[in-house]
């Protein structure tokens, strides 16, 4: 059973709301619409099988979906496409529209967020979140090309430096040249962009779900206070200022007041 020009536009207007790319919305758009017309076809209405889809496929798992996919632009070709394909074949592989317990639950849980119409007509749809949509840790890497677990120094009790003091060392340091681009890794606000003692010149950024990600000893910031980034936006330069033995970026992550290791 094929959907109306008008059912196609209700569903497109409910991905034009979230702000995702013009790919991903035009891929999303197929497969919700299919999955739509898979659920008239076993008798339920329109406005059922529409309201159990997009509970389904919740603004937070699509936006983290889509700065996934953002954040491969960024990455050599090869790379890129894997990335994007793994990151489609996951959510439609592992397809929630089936699972007829969470859907219940999801539809009787009060709805938080609402999409954005870009017209008055259709109305804005009320989209419920699943409870189950836990919003993760920043796991991207602030240098290109350089993973988390390549850090010169790791999250935990060492010896500073300079000091020579047992400290604890509440991040990671990564060895990158003066001057290497660093990146935000996730969407958020900046908080702090400026010189901070022993840090450096620091700039420290807010996420969703209580997570602050912190970037110390850099050159130069290239961000201010209240600026909104998103995920693999250029924010500074890696340098030496501070209390700093050499060129590197010590990067923290942060979540409820409390250091956590990036890796």
């Amino acid at each position: 059973m094929q959907l109306a020009n008008e059912q196609i536009q209700t569903v497109q207007h409910y991905l034009m709301g979230i702000r995702l790319s013009a790919e991903l919305r035009e891929e999303l758009l197929d497969h919700l619409c299919c999955e739509i017309e898979t659920a008239l076809t076993s008798g339920q209405s329109f406005d059922t099988a529409l309201q159990k889809t997009l509970s389904n496929w919740n603004q937070q798992r699509l936006r983290r979906l889509n700065n996934s996919i953002l954040f491969t632009k960024y990455q050599p070709m090869f790379l890129r496409f894997t990335a994007i394909a793994a990151s489609l074949a996951l959510l439609l592989w592992i397809n929630p529209f089936q699972k007829e317990n969470a859907t219940a639950h999801a539809l009787n849980t009060p709805a938080t967020e609402q999409a954005v119409a870009p017209t008055a007509n259709p109305a804005p749809l009320t989209i419920p979140i699943l409870a189950s949509d836990i919003i993760e840790r920043p796991t991207a890497s602030p240098l290109r090309g350089m993973a988390l677990t390549d850090a010169h120094s790791g999250f935990g009790m060492r010896r500073h430096p300079i000091t020579k003091k047992l400290l604890m060392h509440r991040g990671i340091d990564l060895v990158a040249p003066l001057g290497t681009p660093v990146y935000a890794t996730a969407n958020g606000q900046v908080i702090f962009a400026g010189p901070n003692g022993d840090n450096g010149i620091q700039v420290r950024i807010a996420h969703e779900g209580g997570y602050t990600t912190v970037y110390n000893h850099l050159q130069e910031a290239l961000v201010k206070e209240f600026d909104v980034v998103n995920l693999g936006a250029q924010i500074a330069k890696v340098g030496n200022t501070g209390a700093s033995t050499g060129p590197h970026l010590h990067y923290e992550i942060w979540h409820n007041d409390e250091a956590i290791d990036p890796c």
